[in-house]
């Protein structure tokens, strides 16, 4: 139990530091990206590129003996110190891909390494590792948000600080290796990989919505950005005690409502007429909040090999999230085309509207396809 916290203490120093390092910029990169006129598939990709490059990648490695995390964070500093050199405004999309590419090595390494050091807690320590990520988030998206506001040159500055914080977080796993014996045989679990699939498809069909709508119909900036992301942070963290206890007991039952909470934002920013009242629906993450370490629970419960299950998992859902990110971004630009702002907000708010009912509708296929399973067969003796 000693080693286990010892693990359990640096990963989650781990996870703060990455967290700070993303949240000083990822989080406005689709926002720019409009700001600077992208529009159509490409607005697509680069809505999904932080799922899709991090998801795809763990398939390429699920059958290497050993994985290095370190390696992961050293390849995405590298990558955004570059960006700092070139400009996030400008032409990085390849050295952002890159950068992706790395956090997506070593989060699938840390989540791996994870299933063992959960067992028989997987709420509290999974929940826990995601408050000190939000933590992290938090903290970043306030100082930036703020200060940047509506100069958006000052993004180098912190590219800058965010591949040197990678960086550090490569320093601090140099010593760690996540090792494990490949069966190569693991069985696709189908109906998880199903109710996933198409629940992120749905997901992402709303990604390269919601920059329109803060450009043209909101008129945010940096700033207002920032307080949705802190009042979205410390909903979260409130939310986060009773969404533990849920993941230790019933985590299809918490990957359900977590996932269908999800339908509040695409609504919020349909029938919203100001900023204000987005703000408001952003309370709701302290629902949301049980997202991503519920699916977790729920994987490393039906694994007998976890590197592998992730992988497929992560890889399905990954693919979806393009499909659909693209999907609704290819339609939206095809029907707006020349068509003035307004006119063009009128067709969004609609598409969002559809959007919000489908991730509800989606979200029931995790418990009307899954069985709860509080201990799988990685906990067997």
């Amino acid at each position: 139990m000693a080693g286990s916290s010892g693990i359990l203490t640096r990963i989650k120093s781990v996870y703060f530091l990455e967290s700070v390092a993303g949240g000083l910029v990822q989080p406005y990169y689709s926002f720019l990206s409009v700001i600077n006129g992208v529009t159509g598939p490409l607005l697509g990709v680069v809505s999904s590129a932080s799922v899709v490059i991090m998801d795809v990648v763990p398939y390429a490695l699920r059958n290497l003996k050993s994985l290095y995390p370190s390696f992961g964070f050293i390849v995405a500093g590298i990558a955004w110190l570059g960006i700092a050199l070139v400009s996030v405004n400008g032409v990085s999309l390849n050295l952002y891909l890159a950068s992706l590419a790395g956090l997506g090595m070593a989060s699938y390494a840390i989540q791996v390494m994870l299933e063992p050091v959960s067992r028989g807690r997987r709420g509290d320590v999974l929940g826990g590792i995601t408050q000190y990520s939000r933590l992290g988030s938090l903290t970043a998206t306030l100082v930036t948000g703020f200060i940047v506001g509506g100069n958006y040159d000052l993004n180098r500055i912190f590219a800058t600080l965010t591949g040197l914080l990678y960086l550090a977080s490569g320093v601090q796993t140099l010593n760690i290796k996540v090792s494990g014996a490949v069966t190569r045989t693991e069985r696709v679990d189908f109906r998880l990989v199903l109710a996933n699939s198409v629940f992120f498809y749905v997901w992402s069909l709303a990604w390269p919505l919601f920059p329109l709508l803060e450009v043209y119909k909101f008129h945010m900036n940096e700033t207002n950005l920032a307080i949705i992301s802190t009042i979205g942070g410390l909903s979260g963290i409130v939310g986060q005690r009773w969404a533990n206890k849920l993941i230790n007991t019933r985590p299809v039952l918490a990957l359900f409502l977590g996932r269908s909470a999800l339908a509040i934002y695409p609504l919020a920013y349909a029938l919203s007429t100001n900023v204000y009242e987005v703000y408001l629906a952003y309370l709701a993450m302290a629902l949301t909040s049980t997202t991503q370490p519920a699916l977790l629970a729920v994987v490393y419960n039906r694994s007998q090999d976890v590197k592998r299950s992730l992988a497929q998992v992560y890889f399905w859902q990954g693919i979806a999230s393009l499909l659909g990110s693209v999907t609704s971004s290819t339609v939206v630009w095809a029907l707006t085309k020349g068509l003035n702002a307004q006119t063009m907000v009128s067709y969004v708010d609609v598409a969002m509207i559809v959007i919000a009912t489908l991730r509800f509708v989606s979200s029931t296929l995790y418990v009307l396809l899954i069985k709860e399973t509080r201990s799988g067969p990685s906990l067997s003796p």
